[in-house]
């Protein structure tokens, strides 16, 4: 709320905020007095760590559930390269200077960087159990990083009807099933064709509530599939 009620202006400039906020939260996250939960903090920088240094350390819990929540942040992530680049140019002419046209490729990478975590994450944990359903998982994130490319590539050299397009389309598509598919069928463990519930799994926790699963089932796939939305923004 601070950021956009003017507090302390003209002393503060608004440009100021975003940046901050971003020193605010790393002095709190490695104060290190007793204060503010610092076993938690502490606990959270170390798994940081791990997550920043995939395939260095044994694949446990923490890394991959992790993995997976920083994966719901590829557009905040996309977007620091937006911000530094606004401060680096004064926030002079700012639309000229750092729309993502001009340097896409770092948009790509930043994007990028969960899926490629997790994918590292799913070939150490095949190295060390010798287990293939985690190359099968790894998968996933490839389509992920391929589609990420796509779009990128797309939306800076190609059109709506060339071949950038349709490529962009296909990758994103499989992507979006194959992540759907994983985690119905495996973190999920639904649609089992032996159960006594269509499409859901034998034993159920919530039983006697089981049409919350159906409900989950489409609410999983309306969030997972993003091409539809990414359609009517940019179609």
């Amino acid at each position: 709320m601070l950021s956009f009620s003017r507090v302390f202006e003209p002393s503060i400039p608004a440009t100021a905020w975003p940046i901050a906020w971003i020193v605010l939260f790393a002095v709190v996250m490695i104060d290190p007095f007793p204060l503010m939960h610092n076993h938690s903090r502490f606990w959270l920088l170390r798994n940081w760590t791990r997550l920043l240094l995939p395939g260095l350390y044994p694949v446990e819990f923490a890394d991959f559930w992790m993995g997976d929540q920083m994966c719901s942040m590829v557009y905040t992530l996309s977007r620091f390269y937006f911000m530094g680049c606004l401060y680096s140019a004064g926030w002079n002419n700012a639309t000229a200077k750092c729309n993502m046209s001009n340097n896409w490729i770092a948009g790509v990478l930043l994007a990028s960087i969960p899926s490629l975590i997790r994918l590292i994450q799913c070939i150490k944990r095949y190295m060390d159990s010798q287990n293939h359903i985690h190359l099968i998982n790894g998968g996933k994130y490839s389509s992920s990083i391929i589609a990420a490319g796509l779009f990128y590539n797309w939306r800076n050299h190609g059109s709506r009807s060339d071949r950038h397009y349709v490529a962009w389309i296909f990758f994103s598509t499989l992507s979006s099933v194959y992540t759907s598919g994983w985690d119905l069928l495996m973190d999920w463990s639904l649609l089992q064709s032996h159960s006594t519930r269509r499409f859901l799994r034998p034993e159920l926790l919530y039983g006697d509530y089981f049409p919350i699963y159906y409900f989950a089932i489409v609410r999983c796939n309306i969030l997972i599939l993003t091409t539809a939305n990414q359609l009517l923004d940019f179609c």
